[in-house]
């Protein structure tokens, strides 16, 4: 069963976060926009970057997170999930350096109960060049002081615009685990503690 955005708000707030929900007709500030085939599949950070486009989906970690998904721990896995990712329409990409994303990974640091416990057997080099070699992008990614608002967005085909100035935002676009065929409870709480790694709790579910 797909999940509904009660069903994310009982997760966050369980977790003590602050959660609430608004429908794609109240969506309009930041604007939600279709996704587009020349759009990254990237790292939960909205704002514009120097050379890529950001009309792409959004999850933690970007392609990485298919991966600790699936319980894909070798390099040679992560080229087939770019290679998906490609295929179903998008352009596959990871952050720089693995990212906050990778470092939790790596360390074990995911949510245990799940196959997203299981740590790579490549270091963060090693993953981008796997990255690269099977024909996706690796994305410099902006500090994490910025964020203060989580949007987990359940609308398909859709990503948050990013915006220019006024409170940073992350986005976790959940439609995705469903088109990927992911575990949608693991991804949730991945995505969940990857934040509150970071910045705490507080989500907004459109």
């Amino acid at each position: 069963m797909a999940t509904n955005a009660k069903d994310i708000i009982t997760l966050l707030r369980g977790r003590g976060w602050t959660a609430s929900s608004i429908t794609e007709t109240q969506f309009t500030s930041p604007a939600l926009i279709r996704t587009s085939p020349q759009g990254l599949l990237k790292s939960s950070d909205v704002r514009r970057g120097r050379s890529h486009n950001d009309d792409g989906p959004k999850i933690p970690g970007g392609v990485y997170a298919i991966a600790t998904n699936r319980g894909v721990t070798t390099t040679d896995g992560l080229k087939a999930i770019v290679r998906e990712v490609a295929n179903a329409g998008h352009v596959p990409s990871v952050p720089a350096r693995g990212g906050s994303f990778f470092k939790l990974w790596s360390e074990a640091k995911m949510p245990a109960g799940g196959m997203a416990k299981k740590p790579p057997e490549f270091n963060a080099a090693e993953g981008e060049a796997a990255v690269l070699a099977a024909g996706g992008v690796v994305v410099e990614e902006r500090r994490w002081e910025e964020e203060t608002v989580v949007y987990f967005n359940l609308v398909p085909d859709t990503t948050i615009s990013p915006e220019k100035g006024g409170d940073g935002v992350l986005v976790v676009d959940v439609w995705i685990a469903n088109k990927f065929k992911m575990n949608e409870a693991t991804y949730l709480e991945t995505a969940a503690r990857f934040v509150e790694y970071h910045v705490g709790g507080g989500g907004v579910v459109a």
